[in-house]
């Protein structure tokens, strides 16, 4: 999916939303990477999101990529900072009525446990 993005975006111009594919795709993989106890990996492809500039991203995919920094920071980094992030989220999502993604909201919760649960099992305490 990498290799088929860059064929289609040039100079920062992305007329065929190849970013959103790409983030939609790099969050499904970092969840992936988490469910199955690849705990480097999903820290290294968080890493890699991260370090997308944000200025080429569609409102969707900055989502996406604040979502995964979100997540990686309850693993791994600093919790206060991946609960903000998430807080942030969730509050705009709480904008509209239905929420926008009920996905995102449940992402985000089973996130929170199991982050926590991570946490313990690496010793730390909330």
């Amino acid at each position: 999916m990498k290799l088929i993005a860059k064929k289609y975006i040039s100079n920062g111009s992305d007329p065929f939303g190849m970013l959103d594919e790409l983030l939609n795709m790099y969050l499904a993989v970092f969840q992936i990477q988490l469910n199955l106890g690849q705990f480097e990996e999903a820290q290294n492809l968080a890493q890699k999101v991260d370090a997308i500039d944000p200025h080429t991203l569609s409102a969707n995919s900055r989502i996406s990529q604040q979502l995964i920094k979100g997540i990686s920071q309850l693993y791994f980094g600093n919790q206060a900072t991946g609960e903000h992030i998430l807080q942030t989220i969730e509050a705009f999502e709480s904008l509209y009525s239905p929420a926008i993604d009920h996905n995102v909201i449940e992402i985000i919760d089973v996130r929170r446990k199991l982050a926590g649960k991570y946490r313990k099992m690496q010793g730390e305490s909330d």
